[in-house]
């Protein structure tokens, strides 16, 4: 390189496969995105010293490359430096980097040993990815977190020590097929309960103890908790033992006889750091039934006894009985409607006169996808609230019960499901209309669902940042709580802080004029907050599609896309990118069922729908592909999806899931609909 060369560009020798060998000059500072990557065969790398900055993906794809020497004036990495560089062995790192990116060494399979400077402080998500050599790493003193999937798929990782300093492992952080000595810091604050859940040969961990190191054998046991005073185990596999350490002394315990021990039972109380360990103890010291895990997971914990007054555990289990409801989701919002209307009551007339009314109104009325979509939002931390059960009974019908007609910028009308936000703002309805009530002989003084409709629409909210009216503007049509605007606030201005080179999901506009359009929706876009509302569907705060909303608002490799006709949302999907698997996947596609009559009875429509996913599956592949984010493939998930029956007839379905290193929440894609221009048929 020349020695008055500063900086080299984004992509300037990448693809040039025949390169072998390269001088930097001293004085380049900066290697820009993708600046050598698929150089298949550079095999040796020596940076200068005055190099300050490597960026994304630089050095990908170099499958030659054995060694690289990195100068102390490093300081900052990007994501993927040296992802799949799979003959890489040898590696100095600088002395000034602060942070390991996320994928830094990802697929690096031939490395196997690597020393972190003490000038490193955290770990990123997938560093060191299916590092399948590994056999030793020395890690820095002054690393704070190791993060999810750090460390996964190192199957040739023995034995690690986890240095002073270290506060936090986060979940599945080791996936270490040969992982059999752990040692464990005094400063941890924090273990995931699956951080070393896949390891299947762990065998001992070593803990201080004063002067000295306890060794514990701890042979099937991979789920640990830990607050700074305590260290308990759980057994993840096999549910007859578990193990739990505490002042110094090891004991094992049944789960399925009663738990004696108080001091433990006690402890998991007071930190409460596994809810479902929480309660099975609290269960188990009571000499109680323990109920399914709907209840475990959802009941809030101020109410658990209330499960067991009145026979009330007997009538819920009737009720799911004759619901004869199948999906695990479905089961959990049945589960929530109960609990706000009293089935856990401690007055068997609220209990009685609720079981009357589900009955007469839900059960064999609605299936679980029905009841999934409009009950799931129901925040159950908000507790039970008499007169909301009494307001609900009352008005509730399967129509139009809290179903708002709002008019778009275009004038038509659109509906709003409200009722999960009557529920969780009932407190503000009430300080709206204080002297409203829901008995009364005087029709000026009834508690009315207009009432609550208009109270839950016009919700201010405190705390709004500098430029996010508009967005709380759109959250507030929508009757979030304070609490959830919070949550959603906190994931839109994420959203607005992702740089444009750190995007990883891209799609040109749709030029259709005619018939159904999509539209995938900016990061700064208030409407992806709101989707689920839109579609009536679980994608919602406090839903089962939360993490859906979290991920698509804050990842750069997510988003939303919308299905427009006439400049009306009529359908929607989360969409994400998976480089594992170079796969776009719409997770699902929800449609509201106003839409969805017209679409099934209009085979025109149909066809319309078919040619919109048809032209975003060939816009992703070729605006991805373009920009070096190699895309095989675009897929829809089979599960609760709207149009299933439509995909079904057009396009060949694969059982193989979603593949997202960074997300174990709710997917409707365990199975998957591949967009192709090829008819099934």
């Amino acid at each position: 390189m020349p020695s008055g060369l500063v900086e080299i560009g984004g992509e300037a020798f990448s693809d040039c496969i025949n390169m072998k060998s390269i001088t930097f000059n001293e004085g380049l500072e900066e290697i820009g995105f993708y600046a050598f990557s698929h150089c298949e065969n550079l095999e040796e790398i020596i940076l200068p010293s005055t190099l300050k900055n490597l960026g994304e993906r630089s050095f990908m794809s170099c499958n030659k490359l054995k060694k690289l020497v990195m100068n102390d004036g490093v300081t900052k990495l990007g994501e993927s430096v040296f992802e799949c560089c799979t003959q890489l062995e040898d590696i100095t790192l600088s002395n000034s980097i602060r942070e390991i990116p996320s994928k830094t060494f990802y697929d690096c399979s031939n490395l196997k040993k690597i020393v972190l400077p003490d000038s490193v402080q955290i770990l990123h998500k997938d560093a060191f990815y299916r590092c399948k050599k590994l056999k030793e790493i020395v890690l820095s003193k002054n690393i704070k977190k190791i993060s999810t999937d750090t460390f996964e798929r190192c199957d040739g990782l023995e034995r690690i020590v986890i240095p002073d300093g270290v506060e936090e492992i986060e979940g599945r952080a080791f996936d270490c097929d040969s992982l059999k000595e752990i040692y464990l810091p005094t400063t941890l604050k924090s273990i995931d309960s699956y951080a070393f859940n896949w390891c299947a040969n762990l065998t001992y961990l070593y803990l201080k103890s004063g002067n000295d190191t306890v060794k514990l054998d701890i042979s099937g046991r991979r789920g640990f908790v830990r607050n700074p005073d305590n260290l308990f185990f759980f057994h993840s596999f096999d549910d007859d033992i578990c193990g739990f350490y505490m002042d110094g002394e090891y004991t094992e315990f049944n789960e399925n006889t009663l738990l004696n021990n108080d001091k433990i039972v006690k402890t998991i109380q007071d930190n409460c750091y596994d809810r479902g360990m929480y309660i099975k103890l609290y269960y188990y010291n009571k000499k109680r039934f323990i109920p399914s895990n709907i209840v475990i997971e959802n009941m809030p914990l101020k109410d658990i006894d209330k499960f067991y007054i009145n026979n009330n555990r007997h009538v819920w289990r009737k009720l799911l009985k004759d619901s004869n409801i199948t999906l695990g989701e479905g089961k959990v919002s049945f589960f929530k409607l109960c609990y706000v209307l009293g089935v856990f009551s401690e007055s068997t007339c609220i209990r009685d006169k609720a079981v009357k009314f589900l009955n007469e109104k839900i059960v064999n009325k609605l299936d679980g996808h029905q009841i999934h979509n409009k009950f799931d939002g129901f925040d159950l931390n908000n507790g039970f609230n008499e007169e909301y059960a009494e307001f609900f009974i009352k008005y509730y019908n399967n129509n139009d019960f809290m179903i708002d007609v709002d008019e778009d910028e275009w004038g038509d009308e659109e509906e709003i499901d409200l009722i999960a936000a009557s529920y969780n703002n009932f407190k503000v309805v009430k300080k709206i209309y204080p002297n409203k009530t829901l008995h009364t002989n005087r029709e000026a003084d009834l508690l009315l669902p207009i009432h609550v409709m208009n109270a839950v629409r016009h919700v201010d909210y405190c705390d709004v940042d500098n430029d996010n009216e508009e967005f709380a503007l759109t959250v507030g049509k929508y009757g979030y709580s304070q609490e959830q605007f919070e949550t959603l606030q906190e994931w839109y201005n994420k959203a607005k802080n992702i740089k444009s080179n750190e995007m990883k999901l891209f799609i040109t506009r749709d030029k259709e004029e005619n018939g159904i359009t999509y539209e995938l929706l900016s990061k700064d876009d208030p409407r992806g907050a709101i989707l689920g509302n839109i579609t009536n569907c679980c994608q919602v705060v406090d839903g089962a599609g939360e993490e859906c909303v979290e991920y698509g608002m804050t990842k750069p490799n997510s988003g939303f896309i919308t299905f427009n006709y006439k400049d009306k949302i009529i359908g929607q999907a989360w969409v994400w990118y998976d480089n594992k698997n170079k796969t776009v996947c719409l997770d699902n596609i929800e449609v509201p069922h106003r839409y969805l009559e017209k679409i099934h009875q209009n085979e025109t429509v149909q066809k319309s729908f078919i040619d919109c996913l048809l032209r975003i599956e060939k816009s992703f592949k070729e605006e991805m592909n373009r920009r070096r984010l190699e895309v095989n493939r675009v897929t829809v998930g089979e599960g609760y999806n709207d149009i299933k029956e439509i995909l079904y007839r057009n396009f060949s379905l694969v059982k193989e899931g979603r593949h997202l290193s960074d997300y174990d929440g709710y997917s409707d894609a365990s199975s998957q609909y591949v967009i192709s221009k090829i008819n099934k048929r």
